[in-house]
Parts: structure tokens; C-alpha cells; sequence
């Protein structure tokens, strides 16, 4: 039995994209071929980070520098740790700048 394509999920999980990663830096080309292969982007931004915009932005432009097309594709975002009270307090700047 043949797998479905219209009902096959190929999930890339692309953990430690590092700048330079679309230069091969880190496992870069490794994770971003993984990325090629999927149809929708998830993004996860760690909310506690010292700035999670900065960091999304910095994802982005790995993506863009490997392959612009992938910005193309149809992508959310998921901000973590709302739960703490420093995350949940600048979430509506975080929020809007996203």
C-alpha cells in the first residue's frame, strides 16, 4: 500500500538554526533541507528569550538567504512560556511586532 500524498504530513522539526545556517554553519543545510520538503511553516519563538522578535526575525532571514520561496509558504507563529509573568507582560508588544 502507497502512502497518499494529499494525505501525507511531513513534519520538520529544525531545532538550533544558527545564523549562517543557510551557509552551512551549524547542521544549517541539513535542517533547511528538511524545510524545503514541507508545505506550511511553524514558527516557535521562546517568549522568555532576551528578545524573541529579534530572534524570529533572525529565523527568517535564514530561511530567506537559503531559499526566499520558503517565506512564501504559509506560516504562524507560536509564542511558549505566556505562562510567566515577565512573557504574558510584553506579549502585546511581542504580538504586534510579530
Amino acid at each position: 500500500m502507497h502512502a497518499d500524498p494529499e494525505r501525507t504530513a511531513v513534519l520538520a522539526d529544525v531545532p538550533g538554526l544558527i545564523a549562517g545556517a543557510h551557509a552551512g554553519q551549524g547542521l544549517g543545510h541539513e535542517f533547511l533541507r528538511h524545510v524545503e520538503r514541507t508545505r506550511v511553516l511553524l514558527g516557535v519563538v521562546n517568549g522568555d528569550a532576551p528578545d524573541p522578535v529579534e530572534e524570529w526575525r533572525g529565523v527568517l532571514e535564514e530561511l530567506r538567504l537559503h531559499d526566499p520561496s520558503l517565506l512564501e509558504r504559509p506560516m504562524r507563529i507560536v509564542v511558549t512560556k505566556l505562562d510567566l509573568p515577565e512573557v504574558r507582560d510584553r506579549w502585546p508588544s511581542v504580538r504586534d511586532a510579530l
